[in-house]
């Protein structure tokens, strides 16, 4: 094991192909006290060197492959693209061990790895009501695909416009509203430049607010073969609705360098349920083709995927399936499962598709369970697939009720049978990208995306490297039983309600375990580098174990102001830092005042609140 102090000289010399990923490389070592580091162009003399190259013969190599190996002052990384020199430098900051006193320990490195899932990427949700992203600068987005890339991702994927929140000025350059889009509008460049895939999330049938007021709002609720959440779309149907989403997409797809997947999604947003438009799955088919049709014109190798979210047992038997092995159906690339498109299970999907014909992404939600992001971290690593282990007729649900209402909360009852286990069923899976709002759910995008990687790999192995690489070698343990800790918690609490009460379910350990997650953040500190006490990661872990240990504190006793403006005072330091939003409500711009208001809320919420979710309706078969 060689050891490392802070004025060690460390020099990476890379390929072309490994420039960025070296530079994410140097990154991460410099911010961790390795000041001495340096991106060359040249191998130069230094304690220890770290080479990217391109293998002499690269016949074999699967793409994203890489090899690491070395010792003694020397480390060669190979790969033959860009996916795989950022998941070689992930593995080399894996092996490190970062120590409280600046020293950094490198090991012998024998490694070499491909990716089992093909697709593997988190959606980062861009939209108004994002608690996160939408006031990103380009070199925050810059820094934390870095982070993604490194974890395994080979696809940027962001949500770029949602057309009914904004004006037709957003094309018009000059005013304020294209130079607010402008940073979003530039990402599929960086990702592009980062030699990594664009995906791109899409409304099918959502266009700028004047233009539906010259055509027709979309109808929400109960629908023949779904339930539409549209989110003040159009109605497709209405005359020269379809030629306006195609005229808009057009302008949108033009306005960006690349494009290699788009996935148009069903409901939340989209959809209508006006009598003009049933089925709905026939007008969905026929809006995302003229939207496919458009694309390629602009970028010819764009892949398409389609959704079943929100769409009911009957919509999927008796209207997707058939198409899908109809002879018309070679524009669509894939399937993307979860979020509420589970009536049909994984296994069964495969069953009645053709054959290698389709990929399917799982498409966890790991943003929005247990307040939202409102409490710090929410980690997933146990239970990362809670969303889509059940098979769940939502579409039929909400049509039976007429209200979205808690649908999400619906897909944990106990009750449902399993229709996806992620231990057994990774073999079916082409990919998974999950549905993002904020920094809060870092730790579950970092497991899926390992996950994606290497699915037979130990989950709480990987969360073990996560915290030694963001906490330091001497806090790792204790950070890992404070995060799967705070996992417990989580999910006890959101199996009774979506956004419940932070006491909610509690089996009568909470207060005891809450007290002994703050005490381990609390000693974590004393342990961790100071890199890893003024991060972000940690602020976020560190907000959370006092947010709920006042929460079983309060059920007896009154809570001090003070230590309220301490958790208001850390929200608001996240904020500054990252952009990220808590203790306000999902979305809603920072504010001490509502963060107060909210955070009384969190601490002594109403007595009259609704725990137990219903129960969801049996399928006969």
């Amino acid at each position: 094991m060689q050891k490392l102090g802070s004025t060690s000289r460390i020099c990476i010399q890379a390929a072309a192909e490994a420039v960025p990923a070296a530079a994410a490389l140097c990154r991460y070592l410099k911010e961790r006290g390795m000041t001495q580091t340096r991106l060359a162009e040249d191998s130069e003399a230094g304690e220890l060197q770290v080479v990217f190259s391109v293998p002499e013969a690269v016949s074999g190599w699967e793409e994203d492959q890489y090899s690491v190996y070395g010792s003694d002052g020397r480390i060669r990384i190979q790969a033959i693209n860009s996916a795989g020199f950022f998941a070689a430098a992930g593995a080399v900051l894996f092996g490190l061990r970062f120590c409280a006193d600046g020293h950094m320990e490198v090991p012998q490195y024998d490694l070499s790895g491909a990716p089992k899932m093909t697709y593997r990427a988190s959606l980062l949700s861009i939209h108004q009501q994002d608690n996160g992203y939408k006031n990103w600068s380009r070199e925050q987005f810059a820094a934390y695909m870095e982070d993604l890339a490194l974890w395994g991702a080979n696809v940027g994927m962001y949500l770029v416009l949602q057309f009914g929140q904004r004006s037709r000025k957003t094309f018009e350059a000059g005013t304020a509203e294209a130079e607010q889009w402008e940073t979003i509008r530039q990402l599929p460049e960086l990702v592009g430049d980062m030699g990594l895939k664009v995906g791109m999330y899409c409304g099918h049938n959502d266009v700028f607010a004047e233009d539906v007021q010259k055509l027709r709002y979309a109808t929400d609720g109960p629908a023949v073969t779904m339930f539409a959440a549209s989110e003040k779309s159009v109605c497709p149907s209405y005359p020269g609705a379809a030629e306006m989403i195609v005229q808009r997409r057009r302008e949108l797809f033009e306005k960006l360098k690349r494009v290699d997947a788009l996935y148009l999604p069903l409901s939340d947003f989209g959809g209508c349920a006006c009598e003009d438009c049933q089925p709905y799955v026939n007008t969905y088919l026929k809006v995302c083709r003229g939207i496919a049709d458009c694309l390629r014109e602009v970028h010819p190798q764009a892949k398409v995927y389609l959704s079943a979210q929100m769409m009911t047992r009957e919509g999927v038997l008796d209207y997707l399936i058939p198409y899908l092995c109809g002879t018309d159906s070679d524009w669509v690339d894939g399937i993307v499962y979860g979020c509420h498109g589970t009536a049909v299970s994984v296994p069964e999907l495969r069953e009645k598709l053709p054959a290698g014909r389709y990929q399917i992404l799982a498409y966890p939600e790991v943003t929005m369970s247990d307040n939202w992001g409102r409490i710090g971290a929410v980690p997933w690593i146990k239970h990362p697939a809670y969303d889509i282990e059940h098979v769940f007729d939502a579409g039929t649900y909400c049509n039976g009720v007429g209200d979205w209402g808690e649908s999400s909360t619906l897909t944990l009852d106990s009750s449902l049978p399993m229709g996806y286990d992620m231990d057994t069923m990774y073999d079916q899976l082409d990919g998974a990208f999950t549905y993002s709002e904020g920094l809060h759910d870092d730790i579950a995008k970092y497991t899926w995306i390992r996950y994606c990687w290497d699915p037979t790999g130990d989950r709480v192995g990987f969360a073990r490297d996560y915290c030694r690489l963001y906490f330091g070698e001497e806090a790792a343990d204790m950070a890992l039983e404070a995060v799967l800790q705070m996992e417990e918690t989580s999910y006890r609490r959101i199996l009774k309600a979506f956004c419940p009460p932070l006491t909610a379910n509690d089996n009568g350990t909470g207060r005891e375990n809450s007290r002994r997650v703050k005490a381990l953040t609390e000693k974590m500190r004393t342990m961790m580098p100071a890199w890893a006490v003024n991060g972000w990661r940690f602020k976020m872990l560190e907000l959370r174990a006092r947010m709920d240990e006042a929460a079983f504190r309060a059920v007896e006793e009154q809570i001090p102001e003070t230590e309220k403006d301490a958790l208001i005072d850390l929200a608001e330091e996240i904020y500054e830092m990252t952009g990220q939003i808590s203790i306000v409500p999902a979305g809603t711009p920072w504010s001490r005042e509502k963060a107060r208001e909210l955070l009384a809320k969190l601490l002594y919420p109403p007595k009259t609140i609704e725990l137990v979710a219903p129960t969801a309706p049996q399928s006969d078969e």
